[in-house]
């Protein structure tokens, strides 16, 4: 039975040493980009909150004894403590491969290859439970399985006879986010920036509710639902986050004449599903499609990322000639009057750039070239205008200047 006061063997405690010490040494970097496995906070009553989002494990690319090791790793500091286990089984189907075999990891322990491709009945898994050290299973105070599907319940259902009573009462099913939140007593403004894209997409389906998209949604609505840390910023839209990280990767910020690069339609429209499904194997390494979804991405925010008066205020530097400190004077109010989420994608962006046009002697995107592609992304009106064409060689300027210098836009 699944009992939280039982003891577990010494070999499998020595076991477990080997494999918390082998993690010490490691580098989990591929695991700690995804959002599989992290400790997000307390909740309202002092417990650590752990969140656990399967359909992550095949976007990882790590074996399952690395995610295993890596899973130690992160919570071998906070089960010491009284702990909450949230597991999110959004789109999780847990007869894959990858699923299967990491479910089966963490219980069972490293095993040999044989071994891990070799079935076992739910019944064997549960058993395996038993192999984790003790203060896993004495301080979980709750495990809320959220999204479950008709599959989990099933398999939940069939281990019932090998489950103690004391265990069975800390499970729980979770329909929506925001009543777990209720149950946890936290910030829901907060917290829902922890629950990945595909997690909050998945239950405004489930509800039947409007889904936010990506592609066209404000941006300071991204940076509140969706931010997360990139770099010293605070609240990056994850979707930013991946368009930057695999642009930045040596292999295609290296790319000639990279924002030139085009797509074709079907491939393009393949790309952007995913990113709209949330799909976690979306292929970002196709180099032609990464960028021209990135582009369309910024291109369909209603207006110039430098907020709606971005345009007028160019015409009007336009229009009376203005000297090189009146433009800097009028791009430093635009970006004052941004909201905070936008204010931080905006010199994100600047910096990115700025790091791009570092490779051009590679690429061709020097800061120039830079600023004539994205000008109109930074200062497009809302309501297409005929007179923009007259202000493009002024935004282009702009542009350069706070590529070149982004704190003309925080120093004044």
């Amino acid at each position: 039975m699944l009992d939280s006061d039982a003891e577990v063997p010494q070999e499998m405690l020595v076991e477990y040493e080997k494999l918390l010490k082998k993690s010490y040494t490691e580098n989990f970097d591929e695991l700690y980009k995804t959002d599989l496995l992290k400790v997000i906070g307390k909740d309202g009553y002092g417990s650590h909150i752990v969140l656990l989002i399967p359909c992550f494990i095949v976007s990882s690319g790590a074996d399952p004894e690395k995610t295993l090791r890596y899973a130690i790793l992160t919570l071998d500091p906070i089960v010491k403590e009284n702990y909450v286990l949230i597991l999110c089984e959004t789109h999780t189907s847990w007869l894959t491969d990858a699923v299967y075999a990491y479910a089966k990891q963490c219980k069972e322990g490293k095993k040999n290859e044989e071994k891990k491709k070799k079935k076992v009945t739910n019944c064997d898994g549960a058993k395996r439970y038993d192999t984790l050290p003790r203060k896993y299973k004495k301080n979980l105070k709750k495990l809320y399985l959220v999204h479950s599907g008709f599959m989990s319940k099933t398999m939940l259902t069939i281990v019932t006879p090998f489950v103690s009573a004391k265990f069975w009462k800390k499970v729980e099913y979770i329909e929506k986010l925001e009543d777990l939140f209720l149950k946890l007593n936290i910030n829901p403004t907060y917290y829902l920036r922890c629950f990945p894209y595909i997690v909050q997409r998945n239950e405004e389906v489930l509800l039947g509710g409007n889904t936010v998209s990506v592609f066209g949604a404000d941006l300071e609505i991204l940076c509140q639902r969706f931010g997360k840390t990139y770099m010293e910023y605070k609240h990056i839209p994850s979707i930013i986050v991946d368009f930057l990280t695999h642009l930045l990767k040596p292999e295609i910020v290296n790319t000639k004449d990279l924002f030139y690069l085009q797509t074709d339609a079907n491939t393009l429209y393949g790309i952007i599903g995913d990113i709209e499904y949330g799909e976690p194997t979306t292929d970002f390494n196709n180099i032609p499609s990464l960028v021209c979804s990135f582009k369309l991405f910024l291109d369909t925010q209603k207006h110039g990322l430098l907020g709606k008066e971005a345009f007028t205020r160019l015409y009007h530097l336009k229009t009376v000639s203005a000297s090189d400190k009146s433009i800097r004077s009028v791009l430093f109010k635009l970006y004052d009057k941004l909201e905070p989420g936008v204010k931080e994608c905006v010199v994100c962006l600047l910096e990115f750039f700025k790091t791009v046009s570092m490779y051009s002697s590679e690429n061709n995107m020097t800061v120039e070239t830079l600023a004539k592609i994205f000008a109109p992304t930074f200062f497009r009106p809302r309501v297409p205008n005929a007179v923009f064409s007259q202000c493009i060689p002024l935004a282009n300027k702009c542009l350069q200047m706070i590529i070149e210098s982004p704190d003309i836009l925080t120093v004044s």
